[in-house]
């Protein structure tokens, strides 16, 4: 049985890291702030990887109704190839309710639960805000699970998952 890591945007560390806009700015009317890296740990082929992301905030100003989404790239290790990449077509996301809600509208999470999860293979909803306007924030903790191909080869694996606000 074959040993694999997961990594992003620093393949020097042993652990698997998970790289996210830590800031992103929509008209000086919404910004979004996530962790720029979160330990995806190790897994083996057929098996599969879960962890929480760590807190996304979204913070709205007045006249702000906004939607955050969430896409990702494919985790690759070098050079690449069948048995050397995992799909987004392989990694679920699923915000879960909020952690933190401030100011007055409707928060709706894009996947309330493990069971709503949806794959990374389209770009998807990841939270969104209606209603009143008024300054308004939500933050959410989000889980990723990839599932790892049984055919897919021992490795550092290096992938991006974005969130961004509009």
């Amino acid at each position: 049985m074959s040993l694999l890591t997961l990594l992003a945007a620093r393949p020097a560390q042993a652990d698997a890291v998970l790289t996210i806009p830590v800031s992103v700015q929509l008209a000086a009317l919404v910004s979004l702030s996530a962790p720029s890296s979160a330990d995806l740990g190790s897994g083996t082929p057929g098996g599969s990887i879960s962890t929480f992301l760590g807190p996304v905030t979204v913070n709205g100003n007045q006249q702000s109704d906004w939607t955050a989404t969430v896409s990702a790239t494919n985790f690759t290790t070098p050079p690449g190839d069948a048995h050397r990449t995992i799909t987004t077509s392989r990694v679920s996301y699923w915000s879960g309710d909020s952690t933190e809600t401030s100011g007055q509208g409707t928060f709706t999470p894009g996947q309330l639960a493990a069971g709503d999860a949806q794959t990374l293979d389209s770009p998807r909803t990841a939270f969104s805000r209606s209603g009143d306007l008024f300054a308004n924030s939500a933050t959410w903790n989000p889980h990723l699970v990839i599932a790892v191909p049984s055919t897919a080869v021992a490795g550092t694996y290096t992938g991006t998952v974005t969130h961004s606000v509009a």
